[in-house]
């Protein structure tokens, strides 16, 4: 008979405190980079770089440092996984050209 919808109330008091830098912040996120450029997502080093590289101009002197520092500590892990991996293969193929002979 009668009606008992009952409607959902949004709250939006948050909204009073938003400036126009807020809504319109030019910084990316790491979540940010990771969802819109898939190739990063399992990569920390490179959604590290490209955060790097998006925000650079909104980055103070020490969040600069500290981004680049961390990106040499991720690159040389990844230069010895290469360097690893490299070693292995030429291993590989010394026991295998041994074997041979």
């Amino acid at each position: 008979m009668f009606s008992k919808k009952q409607t959902k109330k949004i709250d939006t008091s948050f909204l009073k405190y938003l400036t126009e830098d807020n809504l319109v912040t030019p910084e990316v996120t790491m979540e940010q980079v990771k969802k819109s450029y898939p190739h990063t997502k399992n990569n920390d080093l490179e959604a590290l770089k490209l955060f790097y590289v998006l925000n650079h101009n909104y980055l103070d002197e020490d969040q600069r440092h500290q981004i680049t520092n961390k990106i040499e500590i991720l690159q040389h892990k990844e230069d010895e996984k290469f360097k690893i991996a490299f070693n292995t293969i030429i291993c590989q193929q010394n026991q295998s050209e041994s074997i041979q002979d």
